[in-house]
């Protein structure tokens, strides 16, 4: 008995002994195993963050922040929209390939999208509004963000990358914001790459990426229920229920609570998120042992009783696994998932198919699809049903569209593509994915009424201007005639259009250059100025033209419209003249006055020599009467010398004798006074010449200021500042006569408003001139009222004028402004300050370039 128990203990005691080596070998190799998976996981982690941080991150932050500093985007941006999108688009749409972004866009100072690139699911989301997310919020800070999030157009997690933009007028604060949304791909493939459990952590602890697809919009973090309920709200991570993962992390000493596992944190260029790397290491050596005693007991002992339920529960949680990851896969999909068995119901659909019938898995599976969502309108032909989908199938599958109808009565379009699930050659069901393509197909048919309502525009349009009473023409970048009117054929006197599409413009507009065609690169707004049309005879008429540049089907075009101005200018011609001869007609009585005081004076100085030649007349008689006495040897009588001496002290003779120079000196001047005003008047009235001649500004000014003296001598002194070295210059001196006639009533007119007409004050008004190599500057300034600042710009407009009705015609400063722009090629401009007066610079080309050089250099102007 105690060699039983004696051996009985020895087997204790090495079983002891041997279990205590087992435990000392599995303590130590437990211990080593940690290391070495540990310094694994930190050595993997930290390539992955290097990799992360600078192939993805910054490349896609660098991306966005230089889209937000491109020209096109910064005036996108500062115009709100409206301004020309082709650069910032293809400019998107460039970086967006490049990239392998999934969608750029650019959002106003408002946060909604004003422009984006194609989104790879078709739908446009310009006009949509995102100001509620954190990374709009953040850029109109002036800060760059990246938010990582589910989004809300195709349900793809992706990483937003924003930047804000601002506006070269105003950096104070932005006004707009450029995002780039990255999916993560790229950062799924880098997980998927490691040997062990990896994920990207949200600072809340949301699982956002992951290469454990059961870990997914899971949390790792204890948060309370409120916090749990404010993230669903945000819709950042979808409308999963954030569930908790298994793994419980210590946010603040980031260790795993309960469990033996290994684990690896580092943060990434995201404020908050960081990416863990985790391997359970569980004691091997030890459990290794102890599992095996454990299974090798139970095993032994409950082999035959358990084995069958042991398989099929582990078959049964293989397979519910399985079901799991498979519907987490469907799920991720932007595209309708589903399934349906051979009756036609539905035994499977993804998240997405799900939100887009409008109900949740639990209200579709079991339905028919073609009782529930094919229209009762439809076609056997629409069904889904087998029989169709093999009539339809080539290479595997079917592509068709059909029309549904959702739980929520919605019609949508979808494009499926199909295929017959078979097993062991038995047909178990259809499965299929689609995309909505209802957009696409209201898309197309907008398209296509649009297109019916331009060409039914353009008809009408064409209709129109044929009817209208002036010509129109459009002309190419190659100068040749596109398209003419009815009106164009009718003042030409062309019969078939066609004689006159294709030939150059120059053809019947002489005036304009030929090539290269100067108006595409300087016509930005519309022109207007006079010009010459030729008929098809070779006869010529006046026009007004006015030209403007357009973008035609894509091609730059001019389009030219002019009128017939020949009566018109008939008229304009004859208004002019009634004008000078109705400032003439104003001038004949301060003219005769001028003229009525020398001819006084020169009629007393007459009538003075008149008298004075009937005392001249006595005297000589008395005188010849002595000479006859002395003659004939008589003795001349006392009272003869007496009389001779009354007559000569009577006639005041020394009085006549000083008095009678000046009285023919100032009849003389009298004479010249009256032949300068004869002469000046005749210069005025009738120039001589009804061309363009070579004259002297200064004479037209003399000339003009002596008919018109009696006009401003009694309001204003006069002062001439000439310059005495001025050059003749070629011109129409009895049109620049009435320009300065028109200057100096005017300037009349202010100063006796300035001063009070029957005032006795008298202002001032100065002429001056002078020149300079281009020009001959004439300058009139008067002390007048001056112009009212609210009608400076009117003041050469016709019939406009600030005098009281029965003073002004209003015609002056525009017959004015038009001898010195158009005739002259000239420029005439102000300067007025009220209460003090106003000055009128008038500037005269001293050299005239022929009319061709002068229409090109008004076209290129």
């Amino acid at each position: 008995m105690s060699s039983v128990v004696t051996s009985h203990c020895n087997v204790k005691t090495y079983a002891l002994v041997l279990l205590a080596l087992l435990i000392l070998i599995c303590i130590s190799g437990d211990k080593i195993t940690r290391n070495i998976s540990q310094r694994e996981l930190n050595t993997q982690l930290a390539e992955l963050l290097g990799t992360i941080n600078s192939d993805f991150l910054l490349n896609n932050a660098r991306l966005a922040s230089t889209l937000s500093n491109d020209v096109s985007i910064t005036d996108l941006c500062r115009s709100n929209g409206h301004t020309d999108k082709i650069a910032a688009s293809n400019l998107l749409k460039g970086a967006a390939e490049g990239s392998d972004a999934g969608i750029i866009f650019v959002m106003d100072s408002e946060g909604t999208v004003i422009l984006s690139s194609a989104h790879r699911s078709g739908i446009d989301i310009t006009g949509r509004n995102f100001s509620y997310r954190p990374y709009y919020k953040r850029a109109m800070e002036g800060r760059s963000a990246v938010y990582p999030a589910v989004s809300v157009i195709d349900d793809l997690r992706g990483l937003f990358f924003a930047h804000p933009v601002y506006s070269p007028r105003d950096s104070a604060r932005p006004a707009g914001v450029v995002v780039v949304k990255q999916s993560l791909q790229h950062l799924d493939r880098k997980l998927n790459k490691l040997n062990f459990k990896s994920a990207l952590i949200s600072p809340d602890g949301v699982v956002f990426a992951s290469n454990a697809v059961d870990m997914l919009y899971k949390t790792v973090y204890n948060i309370s229920e409120k916090r749990r309920h404010q993230l669903k709200q945000s819709h950042q991570f979808a409308d999963f229920p954030l569930e908790p993962s298994g793994i419980i992390i210590d946010k603040e000493t980031m260790k795993i609570k309960g469990g033996a596992q290994c684990l690896s944190t580092g943060s990434l260029n995201l404020p908050g998120w960081s990416i863990i790397a985790c391997s359970s290491y569980n004691y091997p050596f030890m459990y290794v042992s102890l599992a095996c005693l454990i299974t090798i007991l139970a095993t032994l002992w409950s082999f035959n009783w358990h084995s069958s339920i042991i398989k099929r529960r582990l078959a049964e949680a293989a397979e519910l696994k399985a079901r799991k990851q498979a519907q987490q896969f469907l799920d991720t999909a932007a595209t309708i998932l589903l399934a349906i068995d051979p009756q036609g119901k539905l035994i499977l659909v993804n998240r997405y198919g799900c939100k887009f019938l409008g109900g949740i898995p639990k209200e579709l599976i079991g339905l028919n699809w073609n009782e529930k969502f094919i229209p009762k309108d439809s076609s056997s032909n629409d069904c889904f049903s087998i029989e169709n989908i093999q009539k339809k199938e080539s290479g595997g599958f079917s592509s068709f569209s059909q029309e549904i109808i959702t739980l929520k009565g919605e019609k949508k379009l979808i494009s499926w593509h199909a295929s017959i699930v078979k097993e062991e050659e038995e047909i178990v069901g259809v499965i299929a994915s689609g995309i909505d393509i209802s957009e696409k197909r209201r898309n197309a048919m907008e398209l296509e009424k649009a297109k019916s309502n331009l060409e039914k525009s353009n008809k009408n349009l064409e209709a129109i201007l044929n009817k209208t009473p002036f010509g129109v023409m459009t002309v190419g970048k190659d100068n040749l005639i596109k398209w003419v009117n009815n009106t164009t054929l009718e003042m030409t006197g062309v019969q078939d259009i066609n004689e006159i599409i294709g030939k150059f413009h120059t053809d019947f507009l002489p005036m304009e250059p030929q090539s290269p065609c100067p108006l595409l690169n300087y016509v930005h707004n519309a022109s207007t100025r006079e010009q010459v049309l030729r008929k098809s005879d070779g006869s010529e008429i006046p026009i007004l033209k006015t030209e403007t540049a357009l973008s035609l089907h894509d091609e730059n075009v001019i389009v030219k419209t002019f009128i017939d101005i020949t009566e018109e200018k008939h008229l304009a011609s004859e208004l002019q003249q009634s004008h000078k001869m109705e400032a003439v007609g104003q001038l004949a009585a301060g003219i005769a006055h001028e003229i009525n005081t020398p001819v006084q004076f020169v009629g007393d100085n007459i009538k003075f020599l008149q008298g004075c030649g009937k005392d001249f007349k006595l005297l000589y008689e008395n005188h010849l009467e002595l000479l006859e006495r002395a003659d004939d040897g008589k003795l001349v009588e006392q009272s003869h010398i007496d009389r001779f001496r009354d007559d000569l002290k009577n006639s005041d003779m020394e009085y006549i004798i000083n008095e009678i120079p000046p009285a023919i000196e100032q009849s003389i001047d009298g004479v010249k006074r009256i032949a300068q005003i004869v002469r000046a008047m005749k210069e005025f009235s009738h120039p001589g010449v009804s061309g363009i001649s070579s004259a002297n500004i200064n004479n037209a000014i003399e000339t003009t200021v002596t008919v018109t003296r009696n006009e401003w001598k009694y309001a204003a002194e006069m002062e001439l500042d000439l310059d005495p070295d001025m050059p003749s210059i070629p011109c129409l001196p009895g049109e620049l006569n009435q320009v300065i006639l028109n200057m100096i009533i005017n300037a009349r007119d202010a100063i006796s408003e300035m001063v009070g007409k029957n005032s006795g004050q008298k202002g001032s008004i100065r002429i001056s001139t002078y020149h300079d190599d281009e020009f001959v500057t004439i300058k009139i300034k008067d002390s007048g009222a001056g112009i009212p600042v609210e009608v400076q710009q009117r003041i050469f407009d016709p019939f406009f004028t600030t005098k009281e009705v029965g003073r002004g015609s209003g015609q002056g400063l525009s017959i004015s402004r038009n001898i010195i722009v158009v005739k002259h090629n000239g420029k005439i401009s102000f300067e007025s300050e009220q209460g003090k007066g106003t000055t009128f610079i008038i500037k005269l080309p001293r050299t005239r370039k022929d009319d061709g050089d002068e229409a090109n250099n008004i076209l290129q102007e």
